[in-house]
C-alpha cells in the first residue's frame, strides 16, 4: 500500500451504500453516501484519494469542498458522460462486491517569499493532485484510461 501520509493525506471516512436517490440515467444503481469521520466537508482547495483494496483507485481536487464535491458522486449527474457519473458507478460496484472504499484527504499550501521577504500561503491543491496521478496512475482518472 501506498503511503499516503507520506504525502500529507489523513484517512477521514469511506464510502458506504445508501438509500440515496441517483440522478435519473443512473436509477438503476443503489444509493452511495459518504461517510467523513473529521470536520473537513467544508473545507476548500482540498485534495482526496479514494483507497480501495489497499490501492489508489482514484485522486480528485476540489475548491468548492468535500462534502459539495462528493454530493456528485452520491447522486451522479445529468449529464452521462460527466466523472460524477464514472466515479459513482465505480464505487457502487466496488461496494456491492462487499469491498471497502476508504477516503483520504489533505489541504495543501505552498509558501511564496517576496521580495519584501514577506512570504505567501497559496493554495497547492491543483498540482498536488496532477503529480499524484501522474506517480501512481489510478485506475479512475481520466488521464490514464486513454493511455
Amino acid at each position: 500500500m501506498i503511503q499516503l501520509e507520506n504525502y500529507g493525506f489523513k484517512k477521514i471516512g469511506f464510502w458506504s451504500l445508501s438509500n440515496h436517490k441517483s440522478t435519473k440515467h443512473l436509477s438503476s444503481l443503489q444509493g452511495i453516501n459518504f461517510n467523513l469521520n473529521e470536520p473537513v466537508g467544508k473545507l476548500s482547495n482540498s485534495v482526496y484519494v479514494f483507497v480501495s483494496n489497499d490501492k489508489i483507485i482514484y485522486i480528485g481536487e476540489t475548491t468548492a469542498g468535500l462534502n459539495s464535491r462528493f454530493q456528485g458522486y452520491r447522486y451522479g449527474n445529468p449529464l452521462k458522460t460527466d466523472t460524477d457519473n464514472r466515479i459513482k458507478i465505480a464505487i457502487t460496484k466496488i461496494l456491492e462486491n462487499k469491498e471497502k472504499v476508504a477516503i483520504w484527504h489533505t489541504t495543501p499550501f505552498g509558501t511564496m517569499e517576496l521580495p519584501s521577504g514577506e512570504k505567501l500561503q497559496l493554495p497547492a491543491s491543483k498540482p498536488l493532485e496532477e503529480f499524484l496521478i501522474s506517480k501512481f496512475s489510478p485506475e479512475l482518472n481520466v488521464k490514464n484510461l486513454h493511455k
